[in-house]
């Protein structure tokens, strides 16, 4: 099935877009992972005066979400006590990010349809001023993807993200530590993303827009381009970041 896809740089517009709609059908960025995603999300929160709520389902459970169960023997009723990481402050102003969604176990995604849906789990309620949004990785990504339930699929507004080169270069412009990447990326515009996942050996790394980042740290260690070609492990070093095929472009470009 083909999807209309949108860039990371869009993001913060589609979240603008769905907070003046209301929001009732919160936006679910999927794509490749290393994109920007979450960064974005947060870039996004602190633009708009929120307090961002990184709220990963990968690592929940399900009591987890709908709160631990305490027997009430005098009621002889159940009371529930909540996630510590659900926003707290019922006149405050957030961003809640449902991440990496759809890794999340079949039973968390259940118990997490309530709290998109309704804006509350069990007893408890969202803060009126929330927005909410979701992201994750789609199954074609081999990353322990749960396919995600359909009445939870409908509770969002899907949008599919793709890596665009553009969006990076202009980000990197902004935020680089280093000319060497930011220069080495001009030259070798299909580097990132440049794999198939299909035949990846489960033990190298993958040359994403987070791996050029760390690529990014790598160069910004050294004192000048100069101390970095004289590195007698620079491709070693390089390849720990973006995998040998562009680890050792990268040194022989520097060494250049």
């Amino acid at each position: 099935m083909s999807h209309y896809e949108i860039t990371t740089n869009d993001i913060s517009s589609v979240l603008d877009r769905s907070s003046k709609a209301g929001n009732r059908k919160p936006p679910l960025f999927m794509g490749i992972y290393g994109l920007g995603k979450s960064q974005q999300a947060t870039k996004f929160a602190a633009d708009s005066g929120r307090e961002y709520v990184d709220y990963r389902l990968t690592y929940k459970t399900f009591n987890d979400v709908r709160g631990f169960g305490i027997p009430n023997r005098e009621d002889k009723t159940m009371e529930f006590f909540m996630d510590e990481d659900l926003p707290q402050d019922p006149s405050g102003s957030y961003l809640m990010h449902w991440e990496e969604i759809t890794n999340a176990m079949p039973s968390v995604q259940k118990v997490a349809m309530q709290g998109i849906l309704d804006r509350r789990i069990g007893r408890y309620h969202f803060p009126q001023d929330t927005i909410m949004m979701a992201s994750g990785n789609k199954l074609a990504h081999k990353t322990g993807v749960e396919r995600m339930l359909a009445a939870l699929a409908d509770r969002f507004a899907i949008y599919h993200v793709r890596p665009d080169l553009d969006s990076y270069m202009g980000y990197l412009q902004e935020h680089s530590k280093s000319s060497e990447v930011l220069a080495f990326l001009s030259s070798n515009p299909n580097a990132t993303y440049d794999f198939d996942i299909k035949k990846w050996d489960g033990e190298s790394n993958l040359p994403t827009f987070r791996s050029f980042d760390r690529l990014d740290d790598l160069a910004a260690s050294y004192k000048d381009s100069k101390e970095m070609a004289a590195d007698p492990l620079l491709r070693a070093h390089a390849a720990s970041c973006v995998g040998s095929k562009y680890g050792d472009q990268f040194a022989q470009y520097v060494k250049l």
